[in-house]
């Protein structure tokens, strides 16, 4: 039977998530929750160390009892000082004073004029323009229709907009019917800049970085908005900008996280940098102090999504290893990342972008291995076969194994996010598995091919044409089988979302497994152990294809 590593820090984050789970469930009194951890803290403080292992297990519970309470505290005082933003009915009239909280985006519809879109963190708001100011807290995603002669709103800057304030329903999923973000509609002539500066200074150089990197993808392609809009969604996580049918069809063939920056881009961004930094030699136990800030800062101006976020922090734990004299673990990793994730917003939670991601993540950990392994055992070479393989037989090997690897990362996305996908979104789309297998691959093509006309674009402005146009093709193929795949009949289906009980007692189920295999393996000696460890075990798949 396979010893389990022992790996604290992921008991940590379960009973941290559990207690922000209560806390924004059921938030309770610090004056009872601060007592009773300091409590469990002090004794476990006073256990700890003991020789008896009955005594050194209930240590460690109360430390785990602690972080629980910890987890519930923070989640329960995490509320704005300030009133949030409300409306009394639909359509009703507002006005807001507040910050531009990330970079405006140009919206064009035939027939209407062309509005800028951005979040504005409201700090006054008021309900009409004869009453008074009060002060307020929220983020309200305004849509500003704008004149020939309408300043460009910019990330950082306080405007003072009226309008109609509206907060439409969710339309589909467990949701449905239920208040969505507050969204305000207002005019050049209702709306006025106050100040600007108000924004991280950081944030803004990113942003400013995106923004020329978005100059730079489309050079030299120009004519092709739709690629265009493709190619900056993979990269600079513009997935506002896609057009609604295209949209459709990549969510409809379970293809859509493709557009979510995540560990495919960090991996990229990671790989461009370490060629660099090794062909100037530096050594591996230095490439943090050079990863460390550039991911940092293209996990910024991509919009610090969750699954961006997640992968950054797990990139950066991963590879701070070497520079503290640590072994890497991409299990402690995602605990890590997800404690950060909810110290600073707790009530991320419970957000889909969150529960999307790491369930993902998981979920390839696990059973990558457990689908990878059939799929590649037949077509391993011989270790006995004596004479060498022809070319051609290695080169169809490796073919098929790099296939299989695939197949094996479709299959289990789908087997993890299915139920997800059917709770949230009330749809089923088992052409998927298929839709995966191409997609997945062609926008990895399309994002390193994006980054080497950045980098090589920022030297010589023709070779940014030179790859936007080998990425034209990219772009055509995979939106050409995208369509194809959500127009074949029973792809995709509408589905009732599952009973409540059915989410815990599927992903139970599933880990039960899971761990039932892996505990299942013999027992080898020490060095034969770890060798079977990194080629079967969750981590080293995850490495070997990059799936940080």
């Amino acid at each position: 039977m396979t010893r389990l590593p022992r790996r604290p820090l992921v008991g940590v984050a379960l009973c941290f998530m559990i207690g922000i789970s209560l806390g924004l469930i059921h938030p309770a009194p610090p004056a009872i929750l601060l007592p009773a951890t300091t409590i469990c803290l002090a004794f476990a403080v006073v256990l700890n160390g003991a020789r008896r292992p009955a005594v050194s297990q209930l240590a460690t519970l109360l430390i785990l009892a602690a972080v629980l309470g910890l987890g519930w505290t923070h989640a329960s005082l995490d509320h704005p000082l300030a009133p949030e933003i409300t409306i009394s009915a639909a359509n009703s009239k507002a006005g807001l004073i507040g910050v531009i909280a990330d970079e405006p985006v140009r919206v064009e519809q035939p027939g209407k004029r062309p509005a800028w879109s951005f979040p504005l963190d409201v700090a006054r708001s008021r309900e009409d323009a004869s009453a008074a100011w009060r002060d307020a807290s929220g983020t309200v995603r305004v849509r500003l229709f704008s004149g020939p002669t309408t300043r460009v709103p910019a990330y950082g800057e306080r405007w003072s907009v009226s309008g109609r304030l509206d907060q439409p329903a969710f339309k589909q999923g467990r949701m449905a019917g239920k208040p969505a973000g507050l969204y305000l509609t207002t005019s050049d002539r209702q709306s006025h800049f106050l100040s600007g500066g108000h924004g991280n200074a950081i944030t803004r150089q990113c942003l400013a970085a995106r923004a020329w990197a978005a100059l730079l993808l489309k050079k030299g392609i120009e004519d092709f908005p739709e690629q265009v809009t493709i190619l900056n969604s993979l990269l600079l996580g513009y997935y506002s900008r896609i057009p609604r049918e295209l949209y459709q069809a990549f969510a409809a063939t379970g293809t859509l996280h493709v557009f979510a920056i995540s560990g495919s881009h960090v991996v990229i961004v990671s790989g461009v940098i370490i060629f660099a930094l090794a062909a100037c030699g530096i050594p591996r136990t230095r490439w943090i102090l050079f990863l460390g800030p550039l991911l940092l800062g293209y996990t910024i101006m991509t919009g610090l999504q969750s699954s961006a976020v997640r992968a950054c922090i797990m990139a950066l734990l991963f590879w701070a290893a070497p520079f503290l004299g640590r072994k890497a673990d991409i299990y402690t990793a995602l605990a890590a990342a997800a404690i950060l994730i909810l110290i600073v917003a707790p009530a991320e939670l419970f957000g889909i972008g969150f529960v999307l991601s790491f369930v993902a993540v998981i979920g390839l950990m696990l059973f990558f291995p457990v689908f990878a392994a059939p799929l590649r055992r037949r077509f391993q070479a011989d270790p006995l076969q004596i004479e060498p393989e022809p070319r051609w037989v290695r080169l169809a090997r490796q073919t098929w194994l790099s296939i299989a690897d695939l197949l094996a990362m479709s299959l289990a996305a789908c087997l993890v996010s299915a139920p997800l996908t059917a709770w949230y979104f009330e749809t089923f789309s088992p052409i998927g598995v298929l839709g995966n297998l191409l997609a997945v691959p062609l926008s990895s093509l399309i994002i390193v091919t994006g980054f080497l006309a950045l980098v090589f674009g920022a030297g010589a402005g023709f070779l940014a044409d030179l790859f936007n146009h080998a990425n034209l093709v990219l772009i055509n193929l995979l939106t050409g089988t995208i369509r194809f795949f959500a127009a074949i009949p029973g792809g995709h289906m509408p589905v009732s979302p599952p009973p409540v009980w059915f989410l815990p007692a599927f992903y139970g189920l599933l880990a039960s497994l899971r761990f039932s295999l892996w505990l299942n393996q013999p027992a080898r000696d020490d060095e034969s152990s770890r060798q079977s460890h990194n080629s079967v075990s969750p981590a080293a798949p995850i490495r070997d294809q990059g799936l940080l």
